[in-house]
């Protein structure tokens, strides 16, 4: 009765919505919101057929209780499996429902991923959210101006730049629950008449934790928790930009981040284990602007990782050493041929490499290496009668398996300035990752895994422009897709089928607003001789709202709520793997903020406020009530 209890009141609520713009801040929606991660140029929502959605500065500004997990795992068709797990566990995105390994994680357009392990995909603890300023979640397939892995999407994380006085000065204290406690500090500015801007910011999160493995009830009923494991984390982020001609930037960045955590021995089992993580990326981005043009955009990075990870400390015989290494440099022209044609087009290179050494074995990355590049082109066509059209190609070239192309066609009409509706049809590729190619169950001979996706969607805006509304169908179909064959080992055999639907809402009424959205999605794994759903851990329905209220000039309130429904978990056990269904729940959170100046804020963020009993993962403990609260200054 209670979890039905709860689906009403997640599925009523999904077909509302609340921002976290107050109405003083903002009167009207608007269909022209300005994104990049779209066409990698600036270009306003109402001219592009890509689904993006924005988390601005001020949304981030009023999450300062949450990690960027949580933050992530607000938003229409993201589930983040152990988001409400113990401090540092282990993470795993999934967008529209696909595997981690087919959204591609991006730092300022430049896209991260770990080469040092067999999972891959980029670490989400190692990030600040007081670090970023804005995100961009740009959904659906879009290989061909992002490349390899971005097959349900690209999550664009934006870091803060330098500000418009000569020095600006920001911090922040929190504490909170499981002995939390947070100091962020950041420097910024501009100087020489916007010459040379820079920004550096530090944060040191430090939390005492609980144990991320529980108790087996059956095997202890007492309730009493394993150990705690316990997270902590250093990072840095430096941007500086020079001018030293007109029309010319150069934009050399470092970003750090170190962490330490404990972990258990898996699902209801304790364990002493230390982990050490350690992400390094730093390069050089170039910008030279052609008048109204257009720009001519280069860049490079480097993005390390190092990990270290000893399931019995002390012993020396379960310590693994991890590391892997990154390089990415990408040029593009993109041009304003006329008021009708815009085109871009470029090139990219990457190569990887990777060292592991285990109790089981090594690699090397005098073996453990690979490489592509890359050609990709678009044409867009804006028309003053509301036609606009993406048309682009991709083609790619690996070191090992050879070559594969992708292709973009996405139009978009705006039946009205505020009505719009578009379809979009797209392939996109993952390269295989070293792991699978080179570990002693790896397979050199891998094709790349391939997909085609098809959606077609609507915006509009009503109510004098403060109500907003969207709604989404996707189709994502993967063939060649990579996984353990019958001699244990990867092969290229199955055919992955996706598919579904997102409803969001925004509307402003005065002093309140309101931020909702429902997703639904279903998909199935096809092999030689049967199908079966293979999502596991993601809900076909999913919901949430924000409801947002602006209390004069210094008070503002958001009750958050979120609604994960009934997922198949998939249990290891001696006697062979077993399905288990996870049951719906809901979480509801509080925020509050008060404004005692210009300078200094308090806030108080409360989660979990009915103290919910929920599992995201058979036999890992999840986080009951829970609060965080401090003070922001900025000078």
């Amino acid at each position: 009765m209670k979890r039905n209890k709860a689906l009403w009141i997640s599925l009523a609520a999904g077909m509302l919505v609340a921002g976290t713009a107050t109405a003083q801040e903002e009167t009207a929606l608007t269909l022209d919101q300005v994104v990049i991660t779209a066409t990698k140029f600036d270009k306003k929502s109402s001219e592009t057929g890509k689904v993006v959605r924005v988390i601005t500065r001020e949304e981030l500004e009023r999450f300062r209780g949450r990690n960027l997990a949580e933050i992530l795992n607000d938003q229409a068709g993201m589930v983040i499996n152990n988001a409400y797990g113990a401090p540092g566990s282990n993470l795993s995105y999934h967008l529209r429902g696909a595997a981690p390994r087919y959204t591609t994680i991006q730092l300022d357009g430049i896209p991260v991923a770990d080469p040092s392990g067999f999972t891959t995909f980029f670490d989400l603890n190692s990030l600040s959210p007081d670090q970023i300023e804005r995100i961009e979640i740009l959904r659906g397939a879009n290989s061909t101006l992002h490349g390899s892995g971005a097959v349900a999407g690209v999550i664009n994380i934006i870091t803060k730049k330098g500000g418009t006085k000569p020095i600006s000065v920001n911090g922040l204290l929190s504490a909170g629950s499981y002995g939390t406690y947070r100091g962020n500090a950041n420097l910024s500015g501009t100087l020489q008449e916007g010459l040379f801007d820079y920004n550096v910011g530090y944060t040191y999160l430090d939390a005492e934790g609980f144990s991320s493995a529980m108790k087996d009830p059956a095997a202890d009923p007492s309730g009493e928790a394993f150990d705690k494991d316990g997270f902590q984390r250093h990072s840095l982020n430096v941007n500086l930009a020079v001018r030293p001609v007109t029309n010319l930037s150069i934009k050399p960045y470092v970003r750090y981040s170190g962490s330490e955590y404990g972990y258990d021995g898996g699902a209801f089992t304790d364990g002493p284990g230390l982990g050490e993580n350690r992400f390094l990326q730093t390069g050089l981005g170039m910008v030279r602007y052609l008048d109204d043009r257009g720009q001519w955009v280069g860049s490079y990075a480097y993005s390390g990782f190092k990990r270290e990870v000893d399931d019995d400390p002390g012993t020396g015989t379960a310590l693994s050493f991890f590391d892997g290494g990154h390089h990415h440099a990408e040029t593009y022209l993109n041009y304003r041929i006329s008021s009708l044609f815009h085109f871009i087009a470029g090139a990219d290179f990457n190569a990887l490499e990777s060292n592991a050494t285990t109790p089981y074995g090594e690699i090397s990355a005098d073996s453990s290496h690979m490489n592509y590049g890359s050609f990709f082109g678009s044409v867009f066509l804006s028309t003053d009668w509301g036609f606009n059209l993406e048309v682009g190609g991709r083609f790619n070239r690996h070191s090992i398996y050879g070559s594969n192309g992708t292709y973009t066609f996405n139009p978009s009409y705006l039946i009205s300035p505020k009505q719009k509706v578009f379809a979009n049809m797209a392939s996109a590729f993952r390269v295989p990752v070293l792991d699978e190619l080179y570990a002693s169950y790896g397979n050199p001979k891998l094709e790349p895994e391939l997909s085609r996706s098809y959606e077609a969607g609507y915006e509009g805006l009503f109510a004098g422009d403060k109500v907003k509304a969207a709604l989404t169908v996707f189709r994502r179909d993967i063939k060649d897709v990579i996984t353990f064959g019958p001699e244990f080992r990867y092969i290229n055999f199955d055919r992955q089928q996706d598919y579904g639907l997102e409803a969001e809402v925004e509307v402003l009424a005065g002093a309140m607003n309101l931020n909702a959205f429902y997703a639904f999605t279903d998909g199935e794994l096809t092999t030689a001789d049967t199908s079966y759903n293979n999502l596991y851990k993601r809900p076909r329905h999913s919901a949430g709202i924000r409801l947002g209220y602006q209390a004069g000039p210094d008070w503002y309130f958001s009750l958050n709520s979120r609604y994960m429904g009934e997922r198949t978990d998939l249990v290891f056990t001696p006697a062979g793997n077993q399905e288990k269904t996870l049951d719906a729940f809901i979480l509801f959170d509080l925020y509050a903020q008060y404004q005692l100046s210009r300078q200094v804020r308090f806030f108080a963020d409360l989660k979990n406020l009915t103290d919910a009993d929920y599992v995201e993962s058979t036999g890992y403990t999840t986080r009951g009530f829970n609060f965080n609260a401090g003070l922001s200054l900025s000078f």
